[in-house]
């Protein structure tokens, strides 16, 4: 078979060829340039067993931002930027870098979370000669362009892997990641291949300006990546944080409640009952959708049962209360080898101040009207009689108990002081720091005992060998321990004490007090303001401390637990106070 030769049509297809090759060539090359542009601003983000990716937005600011999902709930992280090898080449071996990651990377602090836009920005302690910020772009993306990324997959071998790929299209996405994490943001959608540790990641467009932050990858289709749009860093730059309901957090603010702020944006309120006792209640961050209505959580926790179900005799208590229950319900929430005792109610989103008030409190009473009975009753609830487990009463263990043992060649003092108002301090030393320093409340079932502070639950059986001693034994703890009794002669207290403490804003504060010849100096220091004094006169009658000012009298009470460490407690304070 012969083919007819067209010099005229040949000429034409090898120009049509040329001017293809020139434009993959062209195209090649300015990708080139982009990449080691982007590479300036890149870097990866180590947080404890996380890594991910980011880039320098602020360098004035020394902020760095990546996704909230790559940090968690950690405060202190390792950053790394691009680093040449002692042939001036990039090093892009992962195994090198992580072998050299104390000596190649810089601290850095989380200093904002926005878990609904997973994003987090990162104050580092300096920047690297050569780094520069990344240029944000002004308006978003649109469908069809193209965009480019810098990532460390963990699938790849090596470090600061390209990626390319065209917008799909730009749109507000609620979605929820492996780790439950809800995230609602307006997002771009790309057809660029995205993988575990490409999250944090730079996304620019081919004027090399970010227009998104990498998030996610679906599960359920392939080269389908989700991306955070520029429009949510911008704004989350601002100060806006839509993790944090603002109106809830002016509310507690005007109501004057003392509370803790989650980086999830949930709400924990110190709530005083009737009874003036504290209760933790928790506001959740999550809106639930019921029926049209827009409901908030509002809930607390009454007790945890660590590797055992919550006892049949519980559940029917539980039960016969929701059935005479007028709002609100008890529930069992099952957890890692634990199970957890709430009670919630629901407020609506649109409620005024006056009724999220009422049903704080409402939760906190019943709360504590529930740990009283426990208290009371302990674990004899519907047990038939000779089958009852007796235990140690509540007035028979209120008061300070006292013990020592040595562990790993230290000797350790351990102290535990036990309230009438069901709220207990544990307290450990070496004799020179605090190893630990726990409050919390406590509870009573049979011989055993259940302490639950704002983070954990843990429990112990006590035995009394008479009234004066007791065996104490846990997972991780059996000591024998002695009543503490009060000395008869006046503590030693004067001189001047002093802690630091981490406020609910995240500021430090300085507490100083200062005893001498009757006179009392309190002074607080927080942040660059300056400093609130408090001078008087006072006295002391046993562990109790009385000092009067402008025309008001306070009291406190005192407990010297050895010569160098004072715990001060208030109706607004518990300090562990330092000699100074």
């Amino acid at each position: 078979m012969f083919i007819r030769h067209n010099p005229s049509r040949n000429w034409k297809h090898l120009l049509l060829a040329s001017i293809l090759l020139l434009g993959i060539n062209a195209g090649a090359f300015a990708d080139g340039n982009l990449y080691q542009t982007l590479l300036q601003s890149s870097a990866m983000i180590v947080a404890g067993d996380r890594v991910g990716s980011g880039a320098l937005v602020d360098a004035e600011r020394r902020l760095v931002f990546t996704n909230y999902h790559v940090v968690g709930e950690n405060d202190e992280v390792k950053v790394v930027f691009p680093q040449l090898d002692d042939d001036g080449q990039l090093l892009t071996n992962r195994r090198e870098v992580m072998s050299r990651l104390d000596e190649i990377s810089v601290s850095g602090r989380v200093v904002a979370r926005d878990a609904r836009r997973d994003l987090a920005l990162v104050e580092i302690d300096t920047i690297p000669a050569g780094r520069v910020e990344i240029p944000i772009a002004a308006q978003s993306i649109s469908p069809g362009e193209r965009v480019h990324s810098i990532g460390n997959p963990g699938v790849s071998s090596a470090m600061w892997v390209y990626t390319t790929g065209m917008v799909r299209q730009v749109y507000e996405k609620t979605y929820e990641l492996a780790n439950s994490q809800v995230i609602d943001a307006r997002v771009v959608e790309t057809d660029a291949p995205i993988n575990q540790g490409d999250s944090g990641g730079p996304v620019v467009n081919d004027n090399q300006e970010l227009v998104a932050i990498v998030s996610a990858t679906s599960t359920k289709g392939s080269l389908v990546s989700v991306c955070i749009d520029i429009s949510e860093l911008k704004t989350f730059l601002d100060g806006d944080n839509s993790t944090i309901d603002l109106p809830i957090k002016t509310m507690l603010d005007e109501l004057g409640y003392t509370y803790e702020l989650k980086s999830n944006g949930d709400f924990f309120v110190d709530v005083t009952t009737t009874e003036q006792r504290t209760i933790r209640v928790e506001i959740d961050a999550d809106i639930q959708v019921y029926n049209g209505r827009r409901l908030r959580h509002i809930r607390s926790l009454l007790t945890t049962f660590e590797n055992e179900d919550v006892p049949e005799w519980l559940l029917r208590k539980l039960m016969i209360e929701n059935g005479n229950r007028k709002f609100g319900n008890w529930e069992v929430w099952n957890g890692d080898a634990k199970q957890f005792v709430i009670y919630r109610s629901d407020v609506n989103l649109e409620a005024d101040p006056s009724e999220v008030k009422a049903m704080l409190h409402g939760v906190a009473t019943v709360t504590q009207a529930m740990i009283d009975q426990l208290v009371n009753q302990g674990s004899n609830e519907g047990k038939e009689t000779g089958d009852q487990e007796t235990g140690p009463s509540l007035d028979t263990l209120v008061g300070t108990w006292v013990g020592k043992q040595s562990t790993n060649g230290r000797d350790l003092a351990y102290a535990v002081s036990l309230q009438a108002d069901g709220s207990y301090h544990w307290y450990v030393t070496d004799g020179e720091k605090a190893l630990l320093d726990n409050r919390g409340s406590f509870s009573l079932e049979g011989d055993r005992i259940n302490f639950k502070d704002r983070q954990e639950s843990f429990s112990a059986t006590i035995k009394l060998i008479d009234s004066d001693k007791l065996v104490y034994e846990s997972k991780i703890l059996k000591i024998e321990m002695n009543r503490y009794q009060e000395k008869e002669e006046q503590p030693q207290l004067t001189g001047t004490w002093s802690a630091v403490v981490k406020l609910a804003d995240g500021t430090m504060a300085r507490y100083t007090l200062n005893l001498e010849n009757g006179r009392l100096l309190w002074t607080v220091n927080q942040g660059q303001g300056q400093p609130v004094v408090i001078e008087a006169s006072y006295s002391i009658s046993g562990n109790t401390l009385t000092y009067s000012t402008g025309g008001s009298s306070f009291t406190a009470e005192l407990s010297l637990v050895d010569n160098q460490t004072l715990v001060y407690k208030d109706q607004n304070n518990a300090l562990t106070l330092k000699r100074a």
